[in-house]
């Protein structure tokens, strides 16, 4: 009988050492998923202010967002990093069959986290422009951008992602472009008002040769604005 006893306790002891041991697995994985994350996280800020990406940094913030999504295989946030990297390294190649190659992972990465957070607005932003450089523009492109807007009308990633693509469709796509105005416009609009975002809406304008659509927004919408597109 004591025998019995001395047995139940190792074996309550065993069981408290192996949750504990358990615990202290998972909070360790959870702290490196948080550096990764952060790790990449700084790389795309850095990329969204000054525009300046090398090789280098691409490579390095690539093993960051991998190795936090590796920690966390369906954390949301961590797939829409390693997403929008993956991104980044597709327009970084001259190759058009390894470039849709890693549009084709990005977007797989989105799908990934719209199953695990499907209200989440900076999946479906990346979803819309990951569709919008692999030149899909068709009505699920649109369907994907409304979404966005939807579940994340004053989201920062959301206004870079639907000025990116909306002001990109102005010159291409006129049709789609003005099915679409509405959400652009309000997009581009308030990303220009946002302290996050305002210095990268105006390289998206500069880069899509678009200064004069947008100065007549600003100049129907807030004329105060539109000192910071230079507008006559």
């Amino acid at each position: 009988m004591k025998i019995f006893k001395n047995f139940k306790v190792l074996l309550s002891f065993t069981l408290l050492f192996l949750c504990v041991f358990c615990l202290s697995i998972t909070s360790l994985s959870t702290v490196i998923a948080s550096i990764n994350f952060y790790g990449a996280k700084n790389y795309l800020e850095q990329w969204e202010d000054s525009g300046n990406i090398t090789k280098d940094d691409l490579t390095a913030a690539y093993l960051h967002a991998k190795n936090a999504k590796e920690s966390h295989e369906n954390h949301p946030l961590y797939t829409d990093t390693l997403s929008t990297i993956l991104q980044y390294k597709a327009l970084s190649k001259s190759d058009y069959n390894d470039s849709k190659q890693l549009l084709l992972e990005a977007e797989a990465e989105n799908w990934n986290s719209a199953v695990n957070r499907p209200a989440w607005p900076v999946t479906w932003a990346n979803i819309a422009y990951t569709r919008w450089l692999k030149g899909e523009v068709n009505t699920e492109l649109t369907s994907y951008m409304k979404r966005a807007s939807e579940l994340g009308p004053h989201t920062p990633e959301v206004h870079i992602a639907l000025a990116e693509i909306g002001l990109g469709m102005s010159k291409r796509y006129i049709r789609t472009f003005l099915n679409n105005k509405d959400i652009i416009k309000k997009h581009t609009l308030l990303g220009l008002r946002h302290p996050k975002t305002k210095s990268t809406i105006v390289n998206i304008v500069t880069n899509t040769k678009t200064q004069s659509l947008v100065c007549t927004w600003l100049t129907q919408e807030d004329a105060t604005m539109s000192k910071r597109l230079k507008c006559a």
